[in-house]
């Protein structure tokens, strides 16, 4: 077993074939873990990155790759250098891009990260409970190095099976209650109309939408919204450019009249739908845009039965737990 670094971007990029392909044969097949992700977030997230990327070999086969990077990482106020995961808070997920766990080839890659990065500290964030890394680092329970396994946050999904009615029988009466006063409210101003678009031609003209949704809420007063923000602008439309018309990218949106109410920016992988764009039209806030838009959209999901889980991403905000029947922990790794 050869275990040899990746530096520079010529050399990552030269590495998609043989990535791909043991992507493609994982058994989860995330887009989180897909080359294209990771060349996109560093093309807009990373300048001029310090590349340190682990690629496993096994009879001139890649068998793992680790994506890591060296950077300044501000702890407790102190600005340190180390190694860590390809990530940011646009990332949803992280993990070993492998077949299957190995827990002796991980440490193997640890050992080689730090002899080659000559730095004391390695951080892992967005780890799920359910990704292998996760496993092998704390379920194992045999990892030979120090860590630490802070949570990092704490994700609401719906599981999307049986019906949609048993489903939502099981919510709160109040919440539900909640939820029939704002359609009534919604419906007298006229009928509602939920819209769903998956192909990328049209995905170019909806997009303006959203992105004006997204202005007129607190991501536009706090200078967050897409728009607002060039780099997660491109990264958003480069993976629209790559999964749209692969049916890996749906765009939900909830209509009254002529007037856009709300939005889900979703990415739908290894069984998941992940929401990870969310706006809503401040001016009809009153109406719950968001309550219903959900409301319609995981009654299509529930009917349409094409996926396993609904994930609301960025944590546990209230308005999140009220629809949520399952959760899924994320975790930051810190290992010396």
């Amino acid at each position: 077993m050869d275990i040899e670094p990746v530096t520079s971007l010529n050399a990552f990029e030269q590495l998609a074939s043989s990535w791909n392909h043991l992507w493609a044969a994982s058994s989860k097949a995330d887009i989180l873990s897909s080359h294209e992700w990771f060349a996109s977030w560093l093309s807009l997230f990373a300048a001029k990155p310090h590349l340190l990327v682990l690629v496993a070999r096994k009879d001139n086969q890649v068998s793992a790759i680790l994506p890591l990077m060296k950077c300044w990482e501000k702890t407790h106020g102190i600005w340190i250098h180390v190694v860590r995961s390809v990530t940011n808070c646009h990332s949803h997920g992280f993990d070993l891009v492998a077949m299957e766990t190995d827990p002796a080839l991980f440490s193997e890659m640890i050992k080689k990260t730090f002899s080659l990065a000559h730095k004391n500290l390695i951080i892992l964030d967005y780890i799920s409970e359910h990704s292998l890394l996760y496993q092998m680092i704390v379920k194992g329970g045999h990892f030979p190095y120090l860590h630490h396994v802070r949570l990092h946050s704490e994700n609401c999904q719906v599981r999307l099976q049986g019906s949609f009615d048993a489903y939502y029988n099981q919510r709160a009466s109040k919440f539900r209650k909640n939820v029939r006063a704002a359609e009534r409210k919604a419906l007298e101003r006229g009928p509602l109309q939920l819209v769903r678009v998956n192909r990328l031609e049209e995905l170019k003209q909806i997009t303006k939408i959203c992105y004006d949704l997204e202005t007129t809420g607190w991501k536009g007063k706090d200078k967050e919204a897409l728009v607002q923000v060039r780099q997660a602008h491109d990264f958003y439309f480069r993976l629209a450019q790559r999964w749209c018309d692969e049916k890996r990218l749906d765009v939900f949106l909830l209509k009254s009249k002529e007037d856009w109410l709300a939005f889900y920016y979703c990415l739908s992988s290894a069984g998941t739908y992940r929401a990870v764009r969310i706006g809503i039209n401040d001016a009809f806030r009153n109406l719950g845009p968001g309550m219903l838009l959900t409301k319609y959209m995981l009654e299509k999901l529930f009917a349409e039965k094409s996926g396993k889980v609904w994930d609301f991403c960025g944590g546990s905000a209230r308005w999140k737990s009220d629809w949520c029947d399952c959760r899924e922990k994320f975790y930051r790794v810190f290992i010396f």
